[in-house]
């Protein structure tokens, strides 16, 4: 883990890109995401417990650029829920960065510099990180992508900032829609016991906006671990689970919940 004593082999990186690349690696290397860390709106829980939020994860990656002397903003604002990334300016520009959605199965660069037109669909700032530099940066977006799963990612963007998508879209017929949380946490249960562990990404929807706050809550407060993720664990006999979500409204008051899963 990178830390204000250990960033001798950063500095030594020919490029603030690279030092970059070294500090998100090592983040989502060595970080576990936990609703329940202690002091996790801090960069101390990531940098120093190795458990925490998607704060921290931030505070985290803000600090470390900084130590590199490399400017970096911390930004607030909903993605599903509340939510928090970073901006890094580079020297053509201004890129988004969230480790927390990168900190995926082994890692990925889902998430790692990109424009604001990449985030339109999924990242909405919000309070005074609405201020921030506007992120148009080119040279240093999607480097770490094969070509063409940039050109998916660019793909899905644009629909999904556009006219809202269906059931039909994302292939699940109405009466697959949740009504109710009862029904979410057995159709999450079931999923993960099926595909077992390993990495993977499983998908419900649910319906109506209320239903949409209320698990949002029990998102936030872990409800979710006593109702469906401790017993499911104990049942594929596995130690840990890191698990991303993402929402997408779709049409007729419905919302599509990606799951994105790391079961060992």
């Amino acid at each position: 883990m990178p830390s204000p004593t250990s960033l001798d082999k950063a500095r030594g990186l020919s490029s603030d890109y690279a030092k970059e690349v070294y500090v998100h690696d090592a983040l989502i290397d060595n970080i576990t995401y936990n609703l329940r860390a202690e002091m996790n709106q801090s960069a101390y829980s990531a940098l120093v417990n190795g458990q925490t939020v998607c704060a921290g994860y931030a505070r985290a990656f803000q600090y470390l650029m900084q130590q590199l002397n490399i400017p970096c903003y911390y930004c607030a604002g909903y993605a599903g829920e509340r939510h928090a990334w970073n901006i890094i300016v580079l020297d053509d520009g201004c890129y988004n960065v969230d480790t927390t959605w990168d900190d995926v199965g082994d890692g990925t660069y889902d998430y790692f510099n990109k424009n604001d037109t990449d985030y339109a669909s999924n990242h909405v700032r919000q309070e005074l990180s609405v201020y921030l530099p506007s992120c148009n940066g080119r040279t240093y977006r999607n480097l770490e992508k094969p070509p063409q799963t940039a050109s998916s990612n660019q793909t899905t963007s644009s629909n999904q900032a556009g006219t809202l998508r269906t059931l039909a879209d994302v292939g699940i017929s109405e009466s697959q829609v949740i009504k109710d949380m009862a029904g979410y946490y057995q159709n999450c249960h079931n999923q993960i016991l099926t595909n077992g562990k390993g990495d993977y990404t499983f998908y419900n929807v649910i319906e109506g906006r209320q239903l949409l706050t209320r698990w949002e809550q029990e998102i936030d407060n872990g409800t979710y671990k006593d109702e469906y993720m401790t017993t499911v664990l104990v049942e594929l006999d596995a130690g840990d689970c890191k698990m991303q979500l993402r929402v997408e409204e779709l049409q007729g008051d419905k919302y599509l919940i990606t799951h994105q899963i790391s079961i060992n």
